[in-house]
């Protein structure tokens, strides 16, 4: 299993095996005040190679602060069937999770996503306006 093209966006979804994402590849996000949450879609593709079995697998999602602590936001399964595969072919599977990111500071985050050995670092830098 490898991930392939993981980014934030402001949406995502799969619709007849198509990823469709608007406002994808966030650099930074600003928030208005910490602690926030802020909203966002984590989107890509997991490759899985001609012979996997896989039909699904758990997704593991984790924001790394700027101090480098980990912080669990959702785990939740994916859906890796697809139909009608032809006998060798790679499986290239879209996946979509809504993902709130719990914000306590800002400065250099990233958002960490793994799943079967894999795993995939998306930075975002968050800023914080100076309160006025």
């Amino acid at each position: 299993m490898e991930f392939h093209g993981f980014m934030l966006a402001n949406y995502a979804e799969v619709n007849r095996g198509l990823l469709y994402v608007q406002g994808g590849g966030w650099e930074f996000a600003t928030v208005s005040e910490v602690p926030a949450i802020l909203p966002s879609f984590v989107s890509g593709h997991i490759l899985l190679p001609p012979d996997s079995t896989l039909d699904n697998a758990v997704l593991e999602v984790a924001l790394e602060t700027p101090a480098g602590d980990q912080v669990p936001v959702v785990s939740t399964f994916a859906s890796l069937t697809r139909t009608g595969p032809i006998d060798g072919e790679v499986r290239l599977a879209p996946v979509v999770l809504q993902v709130p990111l719990p914000i306590s500071e800002g400065g250099r985050h990233a958002v960490l996503v793994s799943a079967g050995g894999a795993s995939v670092r998306i930075p975002v830098f968050i800023r914080v306006p100076p309160n006025t």
